[in-house]
Order: C-alpha cells, then sequence, then structure tokens
C-alpha cells in the first residue's frame, strides 16, 4: 500500500492506497509529506486532510481551490502565528467560500486583515471581527478602515449582526462624518460613493437620514437614489 500511495501510475490508486492506509491506522506521516507535493491537486488534498498536525503545511504554496480550501479547514486547528501566514499566502483570488472558511480560521484575524489585500477577503474578516465584538479587535479595525468604505461597511454588517451598530465603536465617529460627506461628493466615483452608502446603512437612521435625503433628489446618479 505504501509502494501505491507513493508511486501508484493513477491519481486515483494513490488516493485509495493513502485513504486505506489511514482505515488500517498504517498510514507513515513521511507518505503524507510526500503526497504534500504530488502532481495530482485531488492527491494532494487528501494529504492535507490526512496530516497529523497543522504544521506540516506551513510552507506549501499550493495554487489549486479545492486544496487551498482544504488547508484553510485545517489552520482552524492552529493557534501558531505561522498559519496566519498561510492564510495570507492562500487568500489571493479567493471566492467568497474560501475567503469565508480563512476568516473563520485565522488565529488573529485583524493581523490577517493588515496582511491582505484582495477586498473580497477584507470584507470577510471585517465582517467577522464586527460579528464577534471584541472590543480591541474593532478598534484595531476601525484604524485600518480609515482609507477604505468597504472594510467599514463590512464591519457595520457585522455590528449588525451582533445587534449593534459602528456609532458605538470608540473612535468611528469623524470616519462616519468623513463618509456621509464622500456620499454626496460629486467629484467621487459612483463605485466608491456607493461604498459610504453602504456605511450609512450600518448606523442609526437618525444619524444618516439627511444624506440619503439628499441621495433622493432628482439629480442625482440613479445607482446611488436605488442605493438610498
Amino acid at each position: 500500500l505504501v509502494h501505491l500511495a507513493t508511486a501508484g501510475e493513477r491519481p486515483a490508486t494513490r488516493v485509495a492506497a493513502l485513504c486505506a492506509l489511514d482505515g488500517l491506522g498504517a498510514l507513515p506521516q513521511a507518505v503524507v509529506d510526500q503526497l504534500l507535493v504530488d502532481p495530482a491537486a485531488g492527491v494532494r488534498r487528501h494529504a492535507v486532510r490526512l496530516a497529523d498536525r497543522p504544521e506540516q503545511l506551513f510552507q506549501l504554496n499550493e495554487q489549486n481551490a479545492r486544496v487551498r480550501l482544504e488547508i484553510a479547514y485545517r489552520m482552524r486547528e492552529s493557534r501558531d502565528p505561522r498559519a496566519t501566514d498561510v492564510l495570507a499566502r492562500i487568500s489571493h483570488d479567493a471566492d467568497s467560500s474560501l475567503c469565508n472558511v480563512i476568516a473563520v480560521s485565522a488565529p488573529d484575524p485583524v493581523e490577517l486583515l493588515r496582511r491582505v489585500r484582495s477586498q473580497p477577503m477584507m470584507s470577510a474578516l471585517a465582517l467577522l471581527i464586527g460579528a464577534t465584538g471584541e472590543q480591541d479587535q474593532l478598534v484595531a479595525t476601525i484604524e485600518i478602515a480609515k482609507n477604505s468604505p468597504e472594510i467599514l461597511g463590512a464591519l457595520g454588517q457585522g455590528l449588525r449582526h451582533a445587534g449593534t451598530t459602528l456609532e458605538q465603536v470608540a473612535g468611528v465617529a469623524t470616519l462616519l462624518d468623513e463618509q456621509q460627506s464622500l456620499a454626496l461628493d460629486p467629484t467621487q466615483s459612483i463605485k466608491r460613493r456607493l461604498a459610504a452608502v453602504e456605511v450609512m446603512a450600518c448606523v442609526a437612521v437618525t444619524r444618516s437620514r439627511e444624506t440619503l435625503i439628499q441621495l433622493l433628489e432628482s439629480d442625482q446618479p440613479f445607482e446611488l437614489q436605488r442605493a438610498a
């Protein structure tokens, strides 16, 4: 079985032998380590699943989406700071499913938020941070969100899930004022103004009412009227 797992001609043969060894309780981790870099993605995915320790996966530079998803699941088992490095590395071009798994697997979501550059990944992390509601993480995320209404809006959505609003976070008042001004600024792109409107949806109506009423006026772009 060890020979079939490591030298079987067909990927399906290698996977079957690998799983058989695991079922027999006779799977050498040296075999797993070898198969973590197998040419076939399906073999690598099973090797990731069957690795004894997530630390075995820290040096992988995986490109296949399904294998990256499996790696993200395994990182939930580790509190090692190097798990954040792995999650940042596999976050490029992540779809929504992978973004969500990476977010919930992060040992330190704020640190991961500082490292990633993908907007969907940043939004998934900010949403999670808002939903968990840990004050130190909220304050740190507000600092990161100073130049990103998308992050601020995702944080607000998470807070709304937790039964609160952005106004309750220390240090956010100035940012909210800036977003209200940005939403009304005709010199800004529609995309950026829409992101600011999304932030307005995450605050109390008493704060956002005047801005939203102005966005409903007939001289405003249709996209903004619809969002308001």
